[in-house]
């Protein structure tokens, strides 16, 4: 099975914003691209744990944190895999804070960090 990658998903949208904004907050992202709440919470996690965002106190009111994009892969969305993993269709590699081998037969393509 080959891997799908959605270019006008919710997410997909959120990135296309996180790459322009550069410097964002969760409330600019759903207001930008129409995204649940939610969901951009859920992705901004998924972003920042695998190294693309940073994260530091917001100083403007109403908004908690404010993040910086810090790795700039292209203008593919970075998807969180099944395997738990953010896997970049850009570079094809899925980083993961966990070891996985290639013995998934249809992640068996993707490198693993």
């Amino acid at each position: 099975m080959a891997n799908k990658y959605r270019a006008r998903s919710a997410r997909a949208r959120v990135w296309e914003a996180i790459r322009a904004l550069k410097k964002f907050t969760v409330n600019d992202l759903c207001r930008l691209t129409g995204a649940d709440a939610q969901n951009v919470k859920r992705y901004v996690r998924v972003l920042e744990l695998a190294g693309y965002i940073s994260k530091k106190q917001s100083k403007v009111e109403g908004n908690r944190f404010e993040y910086l994009l810090v790795k700039n892969s292209g203008p593919k969305a970075p998807v969180q895999k099944l395997i738990r993993c953010v896997w970049d269709p850009n570079t094809n590699i899925c980083w993961s804070d966990k070891p996985y081998g290639s013995e998934t037969a249809d992640e068996s393509s993707m490198s693993v960090h």
